[in-house]
Formats: C-alpha cells, structure tokens, sequence
C-alpha cells in the first residue's frame, strides 16, 4: 500500500505543533494546564486536523482557511499562555513565512503586518503576569 504525500506545509505546521506541546508538558508550569489553554490547544488540534483534510480534497480556498483560522489560534495560544510573558510568540512569525507564498506573493507581508499588531496588541494590553514592560525585547521579537 502506498503511503499518501503530505504537503511540506503540513508537515512544518504538524512537527511545529508536536514541539509546542511537548514544551508544554516538559515545562511543568501549571498554569499551562488550565482549561482556556487546554481548550485553545485542543481547538488548534481539531482546526489541524480540518486543514489536512481540506488539503487532502484540494479545497480551492486552503490558503484563507490557513491564514485566518491560524492568525485567531496564534492570537488565542499567546493570550492564554501569558499575553506579554508568552513564549510561544515566535509562532507567529513562523505561521507567516510559512504562507504558500508561490501561489499569493503578497499573502506572508499580509499576514506579518497583521500577526505584527495583534501582537503589540496583546504584549501591550495581555499581562496576566505582570511581566516588565520592556520596549527592546518588543522591538526585537517583531523585529
């Protein structure tokens, strides 16, 4: 039986998300174990999952699914994990340059000006633990 072809996209997104859960786990912090991010993870699992059947039936409209379902989770993943303290912020560039950029060129300067202010947004107004505002670590995570 042969095995079927997974799209490097869906790869890059699989072995992202495996990696992110596994930091979870292994951090031990149990804050990372109350329902809203239990909820936001389990939420991007089910939306993982739709994407990789949508692609699988070569859905003509996967790039927006993509784009849009990922920018809300990302936006969701940060807010719950600790707005300004985040760690998982990098996630979000991540999500942008990986945009199948063949097929919009414009689609990853989209998505990283979006992605760029909702995350000044939440570092700015999300600071569940009262973490130091800190104007160059902003500048150099978006930089």
């Amino acid at each position: 039986m042969r095995r079927p072809e997974v799209p490097v996209e869906n790869v890059a997104e699989i072995v992202w998300g495996l990696l992110v859960v596994v930091y979870l786990v292994a951090a031990g912090r149990p804050e990372f174990y109350r329902p809203p991010v239990v909820a936001v993870f389990a939420l991007c699992a089910a939306a993982a999952a739709l994407e990789l059947y949508l692609r699988r039936i070569k859905w003509p409209h996967v790039i927006w699914y993509d784009s849009i379902v990922w920018t809300i989770f990302l936006s969701g993943m940060v807010s719950v994990t600790g707005g300004r303290g985040s760690e998982i912020w990098p996630a979000y560039i991540l999500m942008s340059l990986t945009a199948p950029s063949v097929a919009y060129p414009t689609l990853p300067y989209i998505l990283l000006t979006i992605n760029s202010v909702l995350y000044v947004l939440i570092y700015l107004f999300n600071n569940p633990y009262d973490v130091p505002f800190e104007s160059g670590l902003l500048i150099l995570r978006i930089g």
